[in-house]
């Protein structure tokens, strides 16, 4: 399952292309929440448990979109009983 990353951007994301929108490299805490819909503290527990892989750029922590898409390919698929 392939990640798509919304085209509305805003100045809390990293982008090595503001006009790019394929060009992004890392996420914003705020932005991985709001794509993936979790929270801001199950997204510090992931980073914690070493599930998903973050960065820091000064005080700003950073979720590299490869590592985004990883961690999301990981997850169980839902099984329907039938």
């Amino acid at each position: 399952m392939a990640l798509t990353v919304a085209p509305s951007f805003t100045t809390e994301q990293t982008m090595t292309n503001s006009n790019n929108p394929s060009a992004i490299k890392a996420l914003t805490i705020r932005r991985f929440t709001e794509i993936y819909g979790i929270s801001r503290a199950k997204t510090y527990r992931l980073i914690e448990a070493g599930e998903l892989r973050a960065v820091k750029v000064g005080t700003r922590t950073l979720i590299p979109v490869d590592s985004a898409k990883s961690w999301f390919e990981s997850l169980p698929e839902v099984c329907v009983a039938k």
